[in-house]
């Protein structure tokens, strides 16, 4: 673990702990973070202390400081970098979040913050290399499978491809690239169409 995953995280958890307080189960987790800490140990004693194997409300709540987390990261509406992705790992473990979890208890809140990190991939229409596996990584980051992945970003592929579609009705553009687009793009956009909207949360 690098010593800038460390400070990004005891700033954050600084902060939240001068606010919220550090007392109780997500206190001392909060509190433990800010130290600089990230033993699995600690989080086990939580745990055990506090009796919290069958408590229902600590499952989400302890997701919640991995997402306000995540947000603050993504205050500059860019995507995120090593260093944060690193961050983020770190905090997952840390917190021993399973795969699905996110979907079962923070699907929106989780749909938003990859909705936002597809817009900036899709700005230009156009997933290459690189950014599919920065989505690989995202999907991972949070345990989802594709499907699950397309069901919370579906509202972003339609959007795209609404406006590529719109763009050759227009005749104000090289239709010939264009064309690319969305040959290279018609795939996901398929698959993603595919999907449920199981929750209305989902589809903005």
């Amino acid at each position: 673990m690098t010593p800038e995953i460390i400070a990004d995280l005891q700033s954050h958890f600084s902060s939240l702990a001068s606010t919220q307080g550090v007392t109780g189960a997500i206190g001392e987790l909060t509190a433990h973070l800010a130290s600089g800490r990230t033993d699995h140990a600690f989080f086990e004693d939580i745990i055990d202390r506090y009796d919290l194997a069958g408590e229902q409300w600590f499952a989400p709540q302890r997701l919640d400081l991995l997402i306000g987390f995540a947000n603050e990261c993504l205050e500059n509406r860019e995507l995120l970098h090593a260093t944060q992705l690193g961050n983020l790992r770190v905090l997952k473990s840390f917190l021993q979040i399973s795969d699905g979890e996110f979907l079962h208890h923070r699907p929106s809140e989780i749909a938003h913050i990859l909705r936002e990190q597809l817009r900036i991939v899709l700005a230009d229409a156009i997933i290459d290399d690189e950014e599919d596996m920065y989505l690989v990584t995202l999907q991972a980051l949070f345990g989802l499978g594709y499907d699950d992945f397309l069901t919370l970003t579906r509202a972003v592929f339609e959007n795209v491809w609404a406006e590529l579609q719109l763009s050759v009705q227009r005749q104000d553009v090289d239709t010939e690239t264009v064309a690319t687009k969305m040959k290279m793009l018609e795939p996901v956009v398929r698959l993603a169409a595919l999907q449920y909207r199981s929750l209305g949360a989902l589809n903005s």
